[in-house]
């Protein structure tokens, strides 16, 4: 679920992409001319071209000195840095609202933004030559990888406990060595600090080329480890709530860039602590308060995205790139309601989508239009709520149960594949999951 555009930066995994963007926060359009959101594979001179580093010993628990922090004080009346892409000024001060948990920090050299979304942050030096190259990612992980896959492969899973990362560190992940292993704190909370660095056993793993997965919250934003990258890590322990897990990155043996983010983090400060919006659940029965209130049935695990809009959406764990999400009185983006049914076929077929009804269902005791919705590009359709500015957009090809509700409204649910064209033939399976899902919709009070 995106804040602003829906899907038109889903791509953008790859930790700490090459950036090049002058304009300021608030100005920033929403793909600089230097930011590379699809992943693409390595040149044929990849390994002639690739930044050496200094090897790093095959070692779990190397003495090291934790970097001291001083509790910072949170700034409650900081700007809030809601662009997807900009500059954050030296000296300057934001409050980021991403992670559910609100936390401040003042930026100790120009920086940019790559990315910011649902439970992630990602920013770099404005001297970044690349992937991997002096970038900062902040993710409120909702699982992070098995240590005993070799594939490191999430999709499918439930991961391993975001909140046992020093269960993680002692189980030894195949292909990565663990080094520096200390514990500090951040922003008043107890963190665990080491660093990462890929070993030559790594599965599948080419230079300059993105290998593994640490852990994501989503298709939508994780950490993807990279060969030829040294990696610091802090794990934020906030108790019984999803930690906040720092990964900062540089290529080449200049530890420079470890001592800016130093800097950093001896400003980070933490508002009223907050529970992880996305989740990973397990089959059941489940009550949501979208649409005024609904129970349903999964009989599958899924990753939940409770978005702060009032929009609500379920990933199934063993795709990628395909969701249902509920929607409930949206407005158009001019600001004013949509109000039923003819209204919104009208509303998306004067903005450039293609609507065909298809035959109609009940869904919750309500008579329920159906259609296939579909467009050549993510384009923004509406808010997602009518007390909201956040809006959706959705996949390019996508179904849609509506639902003109007598006393709540114009409800939408979708079924949606957002990368079509690659694996078309997935599109049914989600529709039918979107099918078995909405069938058990009850509406309650």
């Amino acid at each position: 679920m995106k804040k602003t555009t829906g899907r038109a930066s889903i791509l953008a995994v790859v930790l700490l992409i090459a950036a090049s963007c002058g304009s300021a926060v608030g100005e920033a359009t929403a793909a600089s001319e230097g930011v590379t959101t699809e992943e693409t594979a390595p040149s044929d001179n990849a390994e002639e071209t690739a930044t050496e580093v200094e090897p790093v010993a095959d070692e779990t628990d190397v003495a090291g000195a934790p970097t001291e922090f001083v509790e910072a004080e949170f700034v409650p009346d900081a700007p809030p840095l809601v662009d997807e892409s900009g500059q954050l000024d030296l000296g300057s001060t934001w409050r980021i609202d991403t992670l559910d948990t609100p936390f401040t920090f003042s930026v100790p050299e120009e920086l940019v933004v790559i990315g910011n979304d649902n439970g992630l942050l990602i920013v770099a030096s404005s001297s970044t030559a690349g992937q991997g190259d002096r970038g900062i990612q902040f993710l409120r992980p909702a699982r992070i990888t098995d240590p005993a896959d070799p594939d490191y492969n999430l999709s499918p899973t439930q991961g391993w406990d975001p909140r046992d990362i020093e269960g993680w560190i002692d189980a030894m992940p195949i292909g990565l060595t663990i080094q520096n292993r200390t514990e500090t704190s951040i922003g008043g909370f107890p963190t665990v600090q080491f660093d990462g660095t890929l070993t030559e056993d790594a599965p599948e793993c080419r230079p300059n080329f993105r290998c593994t997965s640490f852990g994501d919250n989503g298709p939508w934003s994780g950490i993807e480890i990279i060969s030829n990258v040294h990696y610091r890590f802090w794990a934020i322990d906030l108790g019984s709530s999803d930690p906040v897990l720092i990964v900062a990155a540089h290529r080449g043996a200049d530890e420079d860039w470890f001592d800016t983010v130093d800097q950093l983090l001896s400003t980070l400060a933490f508002g009223d602590i907050a529970p992880n919006a996305i989740s990973i659940e397990d089959p059941g029965t489940f009550e949501f308060d979208v649409h005024d209130g609904i129970r349903l049935t999964s009989t599958r695990p899924f990753l939940l995205n409770s978005d702060w809009s009032g929009s609500v959406a379920l990933t199934d764990l063993s795709w990628w790139f395909r969701d249902v999400e509920f929607m409930t009185r949206p407005n158009g983006l001019d600001g004013n309601p949509i109000g039923n049914s003819d209204n919104l076929v009208t509303y998306l077929e004067e903005n450039n989508f293609a609507v065909t009804e298809l035959d109609g269902t009940v869904l919750g005791g309500f008579d329920t239009r159906v259609f296939q919705v579909g467009s050549s590009r993510f384009l923004d359709a509406f808010s997602r709520t009518e007390d909201t500015g956040i809006s959706f957009a959705p996949s390019p090809r996508a179904l849609w149960w509506v639902i003109d509700h007598p006393d709540r409204g114009l409800l939408i649910n979708t079924a949606e594949h957002w990368d079509p064209k690659s694996e078309p033939e997935l599109f049914d399976e989600v529709a039918a999951w979107g099918e078995e899902l909405f069938a058990t919709i009850e509406f309650i009070e």
